[in-house]
C-alpha cells in the first residue's frame, strides 16, 4: 500500500489525496547507478481512493532516486512519473445500468412478439 500526500501547495488539499494498492505484481527496476545516486522505476497496476472518495483504477509508472543508505531506510525520492486512472463505477451505478438494459430487452422482446402475432 502507498500513499500520495500532499503540502496544500497550488490550491491542493492538505493531507493524503491519494491511497491505494497494488493489484498484481509490480517492477521494481535499477534504471542507472551514478556514484552514491540510484535511479529506479516502479511499474504496475493500481487500484485506490482519490480525496474526493471516488474509487479509480489504473496503471503507474514512477522514477525514484535514492543512495544506497536511504534505500536500507526505505527513503526514495520521486523525480517523475505517470498514472493512469480510470473511475471505478459504484455499484449503485452498476445496478442502474442493468436495470436500463433489462427494460430495454424487456421493450424490445414485446415489441417484437407483438409483430409477430399481428
Amino acid at each position: 500500500m502507498f500513499r500520495v500526500v500532499s503540502v496544500g501547495n497550488g490550491g491542493q488539499p492538505k493531507g493524503v489525496i491519494f491511497s491505494d494498492t497494488f493489484l498484481g505484481p509490480i517492477k521494481w527496476t535499477l534504471v542507472s547507478e551514478s556514484g552514491q545516486k540510484l535511479t529506479y522505476q516502479l511499474a504496475g497496476a493500481i487500484s485506490g481512493q482519490l480525496f474526493s472518495g471516488h474509487t479509480v483504477t489504473g496503471i503507474t509508472t514512477q522514477m525514484f532516486y535514492t543512495s544506497q543508505g536511504q534505500l536500507v531506510k526505505g527513503l526514495v525520492q520521486i523525480s517523475s512519473g505517470n498514472t493512469h486512472l480510470a473511475a471505478t463505477p459504484e455499484p449503485g451505478t452498476m445496478s442502474l445500468i442493468g436495470l436500463g438494459l433489462l427494460g430495454l430487452a424487456t421493450l424490445i422482446r414485446r415489441r417484437s412478439s407483438t409483430t409477430r402475432n399481428a
